[in-house]
């Protein structure tokens, strides 16, 4: 199976920011992936066959704070409810 047509690759460039996220689509062949494949409450690697990436050149402001600017991982705790 060719896994490499499930990543994607998103480059924002602007005279402002630069902005990359790398993800790999996880493939849920008829099985239920929350709770099972990935248990509820666990620290779980968001993508598939590596970790989901994202790269800004610039810091990132929201209203709960700042985002320095470098590269990330991205890790989710996956819950019932959300």
């Amino acid at each position: 199976m060719n896994r490499s047509k499930y990543a994607t690759t998103i480059i924002s460039h602007s005279s402002l920011i630069d902005l990359n996220i790398e993800y790999s689509q996880p493939l849920k062949r008829g099985r239920d992936i929350f709770g099972s494949v990935v248990p509820y409450g666990q620290l779980w690697r968001t993508g598939a066959n590596g970790c989901a990436t994202i790269f800004t050149s610039q810091d990132l402001r929201f209203a709960s704070g700042t985002l320095p600017r470098g590269k990330y991982a991205l890790y989710t705790v996956p819950r019932p409810e959300s």
